[in-house]
């Protein structure tokens, strides 16, 4: 896998990274819904395992997350548990991708509890508040397949908007 731009080094198998290409600055608690949202989703999707936060850069904001048992304990290099939380992360990366993927078609999926749809709630949010475009990379396997997902700044920005409009306006029925 090529270093993504920005980051200056690989993703590696069991990892995944958020890239949101921004000069504005993210605040502290848009960082931290966002965050809350990945671990709450990643133990959901994947019956309590925890998700652990492996580096955050600024500049543009990356956030390398992983699960933790790879990261927390140096036992944990067996390959069952690292196929298993390979395994666990391409879950996530997957859920976030339909929820996104879904928006685009029906922003008003953003508030359903389907997996992944809390987290790409939180993304759209800072991708549309801050001008971003996301880049989430996440290394399928050793023989280097992966999976990227993308979401442009002006997508972002229009799932939010439809998003919003839907929300305010009036129900079918009082019209």
């Amino acid at each position: 896998m090529a270093s993504i731009d920005g980051w200056g080094a690989e993703v590696g198998q069991g990892e995944a990274l958020l890239a949101f290409r921004t000069p504005e600055l993210v605040t502290a608690l848009e960082l931290a819904s966002l965050i809350t949202a990945l671990g709450a989703e990643y133990s959901r999707i994947n019956r309590g395992r925890e998700l652990a936060i492996v580096e955050i850069r600024t500049g543009s904001l990356f956030v390398l997350i992983a699960d933790s048992l790879l990261k927390g304990s140096p036992y944990a290099k067996a390959a069952i548990d690292y196929l298993g939380a390979a395994s666990a992360i391409g879950k996530l990366v997957t859920s976030i991708r339909r929820a996104l993927e879904k928006s685009k078609q029906d922003p008003s999926s953003l508030t359903s509890r389907n997996a992944g749809s809390r987290t790409a709630r939180e993304i759209v949010k800072i991708a549309a508040q801050h001008g971003a475009a996301l880049e989430l990379h996440h290394k399928v396997n050793r023989d280097g397949e992966e999976l990227t997902v993308r979401l442009e700044a002006n997508e972002a920005q229009r799932i939010q908007l439809m998003s919003d409009t839907r929300r305010l306006s009036p129900p079918e029925y009082a019209r």
